[in-house]
């Protein structure tokens, strides 16, 4: 409950905020990328602007820009999950970004910084994402996020959401489209992508980490899926994913 004796000026720019972050969060669910980046614009130009210091989350102006970044990329990618993509990949992108955002100590890299998340989520948002309204596929959906990494069977599975397996199996379909092996398969070869092109992992470590089993068996999967080899789609991909963070590096003294 907000104290009565705050003054109305102070007020009226919380609510002003509020408004805008949540104008926000709506357009970023929408996937319309113009409005969001504008409307973080505005989020962001508010909180700068504040003279009365009744926004600021520390008594350091930067880091109190930084906490309000963080709290924002934690609601676009908690907003993201909910839609129904895979909480494991949304949550290691947010995690991503918070580390090479604690790392930045000018207000226009963090700035920077907080507009590219808003815009990738805001293009994830954009996507078809697979409904998970049954309770159970979505206790499957997890488990298999959370145990990529290793051997997963459709006992372990059914065991893990109480479900007979025909049952679970059929469900399963109807709800992503997928088959478990091609799902899972599916799902190991985004975290690839990432891991291809977010670090210099060798594609032994990533086929290892990843349950594929081989590095062969890997590299002939991933191009399976994606008609490249893990090494093609690294030299094809890996400028393009990191040049957006690059900047931040870059023109320090440009305006905001």
């Amino acid at each position: 409950m907000i104290d009565p004796k705050f003054p109305k000026k102070n007020l009226e720019l919380f609510y002003r905020i509020q408004s805008i972050e949540n104008d926000l969060l709506i357009s970023i669910n929408f996937g319309d990328a113009l409005e969001s980046q504008e409307l973080y614009q505005k989020y962001i130009d508010n909180i700068i602007k504040d003279e009365t210091n009744s926004y600021n989350l520390s008594e350091n102006k930067v880091q109190s820009i930084k906490y309000h970044i963080v709290s924002l990329i934690v609601l676009m990618s908690n907003l993201i999950i909910k839609k129904g993509f895979s909480a494991y990949s949304v949550k290691a992108k947010a995690q991503a970004m918070i580390q090479m955002l604690d790392g930045y100590q000018e207000i226009q890299d963090l700035v920077r910084l907080g507009r590219i998340a808003t815009k990738a989520f805001c293009a994830q948002s954009s996507k078809a994402s697979i409904s998970c309204e049954n309770k159970y596929i979505r206790l499957a959906l997890n488990y298999i996020h959370e145990h990529l990494g290793e051997k997963i069977t459709l006992d372990d599975i059914a065991n893990h959401v109480y479900m007979d397996k025909c049952r679970l199996c059929s469900q399963f379909k109807d709800t992503t489209g997928y088959t478990f092996s091609e799902y899972i398969a599916q799902s190991r070869i985004e975290r690839a992508k990432i891991l291809l092109s977010h670090s210099e992992r060798e594609l032994s470590y990533i086929a290892d980490s990843l349950g594929f089993g081989s590095q062969g068996y890997f590299s002939t999967l991933f191009k399976k899926y994606t008609g490249s080899t893990p090494t093609e789609f690294r030299l094809q991909n890996k400028d393009i994913y990191m040049s957006e963070f690059n900047i931040l590096n870059h023109n320090k003294n440009n305006s905001l």
